[in-house]
């Protein structure tokens, strides 16, 4: 994704529950960023990053601090909703046996650095499609203000000129 003059490297994740070669796989899309690009890491990881729950969230975990990663969503405060429910930061929901089952599987992580570059992280529940998942939405700041701008003046000032002297027919023609 480039915006302005800032490159980011958008890895999508899924993990499923039962994979337990997760951090593995994530290891290798993490090794695989361009240098220059800012790397932000967003999808369904199926792990409780706050409290890991068994070997396999903890591999995953470690791996995400290990690389620096935080949750963005946590930077941002929720808005506060007429019902007090949807204040919570849970994006996975299921009913089993009369009661509901709330958890946050689903994250956009970028390094504590970089954090400075989102806007605004919030939840959102996808319009048209029915879903037990939430959507986790970002907005990231475009980059430097102009340089587009400033790109195409440089090209206005500076056209592409011949030097003088006798030229053959084709160089005729295109002058």
């Amino acid at each position: 994704l480039v915006t302005g003059d800032a490159r980011y490297y958008c890895m999508g994740v899924y993990i499923p529950p039962s994979d337990i070669m997760g951090a593995e796989d994530l290891r290798s899309a993490w090794d695989a960023c361009p240098d220059g690009c800012i790397p932000i890491v967003l999808g369904d990881l199926n792990i409780n990053f706050w409290d890991p729950r068994d070997d396999r969230e903890e591999q995953i975990v470690d791996l995400l601090d290990e690389i620096n990663l935080i949750d963005m969503s946590r930077r941002f405060a929720p808005r506060r909703p007429k019902r007090l429910k949807n204040r919570a930061r849970w994006t996975w929901r299921q009913k089993r046996e009369g009661r509901t089952h709330y958890s946050q599987p689903d994250y956009i992580m970028a390094r504590e650095g970089d954090g400075r570059r989102f806007r605004t992280v919030g939840l959102r529940w996808p319009r048209y499609h029915d879903s037990d998942h939430r959507a986790v939405v970002a907005t990231i700041r475009r980059g430097r203000v102009g340089r587009l701008k400033s790109y195409r003046k440089q090209w206005q000032r500076l056209p592409m000129q011949l030097p003088p002297g006798p030229h053959d027919q084709l160089t005729a023609v295109f002058e």
